[in-house]
């Protein structure tokens, strides 16, 4: 019984561990406003803010700007966390953390 407990509370977290984090997908699939994705690209910085970075995030041929409202300038390649928004018109991505 004790076996059969541990087999069942396993196989719930390992589901659930799936459904909740989210499948690394393309820049290019960064599509929908709103949505929160987890992504990879080259950060390239623009601008350094008082609290952040704004940058130009690139992955093969696709290129959108990403903002992050935390922590300091990095450059290279990275993978992230971000939702999509729009801004005066224009798509970013805001960073919401790095994995």
């Amino acid at each position: 019984m004790r076996e059969e407990l541990a087999l069942v509370t396993f196989t719930a977290s390992v589901v659930l561990l799936l459904l909740l984090e989210p499948t690394t997908v393309p820049l290019s699939e960064v599509k929908e406003l709103g949505k929160t994705y987890h992504t990879c690209g080259v950060l390239v910085p623009v601008k350094e803010l008082e609290r952040g970075c704004i940058y130009r995030v690139m992955d093969g041929n696709v290129e959108v700007k990403g903002i992050a409202f935390f922590g300091e300038c990095v450059s290279g390649y990275s993978c992230f966390y971000g939702r999509l928004e729009e801004y005066r018109g224009e798509r970013e991505v805001v960073i919401l953390g790095y994995s």
